[in-house]
């Protein structure tokens, strides 16, 4: 890729389809299959996220009559086909397609230099979020019973967690079994996956609480920053002065100590792993934020300014429920659900290196700008496949 500005055709050249062919062939992906092909498949589900505000296979159906669509995906005028099959191939499509796509789209991200790194380090920011439907609609899943709406209608739930690292995805990782609703359980099984590098930092927030765990990442060698909730149950094995006092833009530091915690009611033993806990306020609310980790090396401030990154996963959530229709299921299978969650990354990480190569900034407009270049260069292929100057086109789109 160029070091400085990117076009969307760019992006879009990375997935040529010779590429997206081959890779059918080796997931065998068109067995027994004429008209909904992988490519095809791929191509309507991306057009459909990129520009539309909310997907649907209706929404699939109406594009079929949309020029620009089908100059995209590559269809005749005479393709047609039915929202039943449609439905059927999103239930019955080799998930993997998908999944090695998403890995080479997540591999192009990789080659970046991604955005809110600290230092040298490579931050790794790991969350889990929630979709849910009523358990008449989807049989596969897990119970949280949060709200009332849902313990009466029964909602079933899926639960995605990520490993991000500003641009790219580290990890994913689809669960739908009871246990998994623990994030003790789901956040650790994601961590543990990703491989240890000793220029990464894991950073999660306090839904991981077992200690067990956290000594299991110690052993691993695999450096983590995390909150947890105010406790006293630990037994300090070195008070630090040097940081006290010390300002980030809204956190003061209070203390920093090296602690081991308490084992039913028992200081762990010596050869225990030893851990360093920073405890802040808030400069604005006063609230009081207690920091943990593995991570002996680092200034204090620097400990709770790369925790501060985690946010990032928060915000790239928001961004694929509200902007690329994450919360919504085009299909009511677990193999649809997981080929639209890779269709979506696989979206929402081309958007990110457009952003980021553009030096563009949030999410909204940058969407909008994806979608609007794309339709643009539509458009112009139309003209030209139309007999037309698409030169004439320019005073319409803004320099």
């Amino acid at each position: 890729m160029e070091t400085k500005g990117i076009s969307v055709n760019q992006l879009i050249s990375q997935l040529p389809d010779d590429l997206l062919d081959k890779l059918s062939e080796q997931h065998n992906v068109n067995y027994q299959v004429k008209k909904l092909t992988g490519v095809l498949m791929f191509k309507l589900l991306l057009y459909m996220i990129i520009c539309t505000q909310r997907g649907s296979l209706n929404t699939i159906m109406a594009l079929f009559e949309d020029m620009r669509f089908r100059l995209f995906t590559g269809l005749t005028s005479s393709f047609t086909t039915q929202r039943s099959s449609l439905s059927d191939r999103l239930a019955n499509i080799n998930i993997s397609y998908f999944e090695t796509v998403f890995k080479h789209v997540s591999k192009l991200a990789t080659q970046e230099n991604a955005p809110n790194t600290y230092n040298s380090f490579k931050i790794q920011r790991f969350d889990s979020t929630l979709v849910g439907l009523s358990a008449k609609i989807l049989s596969e899943g897990m119970t949280m019973g949060r709200k009332k709406k849902e313990q009466q209608e029964g909602f079933k739930f899926v639960k995605f967690t990520i490993g991000f690292n500003g641009l790219g995805i580290d990890q994913i990782q689809f669960n739908t079994d009871q246990k998994s609703a623990s994030e003790d359980i789901a956040l650790a099984e994601a961590i543990k996956k990703t491989a240890v590098d000793s220029k990464s930092i894991v950073v999660f927030d306090r839904g991981l609480k077992k200690r067990k765990t956290f000594a299991e990442f110690t052993l691993e060698n695999r450096s983590f920053i995390t909150r947890i909730n105010e406790t006293h149950s630990y037994k300090i094995v070195e008070e630090k002065t040097d940081s006290i006092g010390k300002c980030s833009e809204n956190l003061e530091i209070l203390s920093e100590r090296y602690i081991r915690f308490y084992n039913g009611g028992v200081s762990t033993k010596k050869t225990a792993p030893f851990w360093r806990l920073i405890i802040c306020k808030h400069l604005k609310t006063g609230k009081i934020y207690y920091f943990l980790s593995n991570i002996f090396d680092l200034p204090a401030l620097d400990i709770t300014e790369i925790y501060r990154l985690r946010w990032d996963i928060e915000v790239f959530f928001r961004f694929l429920k509200q902007e690329l229709n994450f919360s919504h299921f085009l299909s009511r299978s677990i193999n649809g659900i997981k080929v639209m969650v890779y269709m979506t990354l696989i979206a929402a990480i081309l958007i990110l290196l457009y952003k980021q190569k553009n030096k563009l900034q949030g999410y909204k407009i940058v969407k909008l700008k994806f979608s609007n270049e794309l339709q643009t260069d539509l458009i112009k292929e139309l003209v030209i496949y139309c007999g037309g100057n698409p030169d004439k086109l320019e005073k319409f789109i803004p320099s």
